[in-house]
């Protein structure tokens, strides 16, 4: 399955779900960055979920958006490699490192529902 990200321009590029191939690659390559992203991440939903028990829920998938802004902010090499992965771009990754912000998460946003 795939995706279509529109690009400012008028154009667009297909995403996919992430393999375990992809994953390894990236937990070799920013596996300091994720060790630090993730024991937020866990931590703050930890949180979330004993004030989503008390008022009679669960985390929710609206919560993503806080872990792919800290991502953001602490790890653009990340999310870039991460998009370039899933646009199968991996000889230029870069490219995808200089993308607009909004078309960042939104690319982010649908790799996620993918994998």
């Amino acid at each position: 399955m795939t995706d279509t990200v529109k690009l400012p321009d008028g154009e667009n590029f297909v995403v996919r779900g992430l393999s375990l191939e992809d994953f390894t690659f990236l937990i070799r390559a920013h596996y300091d960055t994720l060790e630090t992203l993730f024991d937020q991440y866990v931590g703050e939903a930890a949180l979330e979920k004993v004030d989503q028990e008390a008022a009679g829920g669960d985390l929710g998938l609206g919560d993503m958006k806080g872990g792919v802004l800290a991502a953001l902010a602490e790890a653009p090499a990340l999310i870039g490699d991460v998009i370039a992965r899933a646009a199968d771009e991996t000889d230029n990754p870069h490219v995808a490192r200089y993308l607009p912000v909004g078309v960042q998460v939104e690319a982010i946003q649908k790799i996620v529902n993918l994998t």
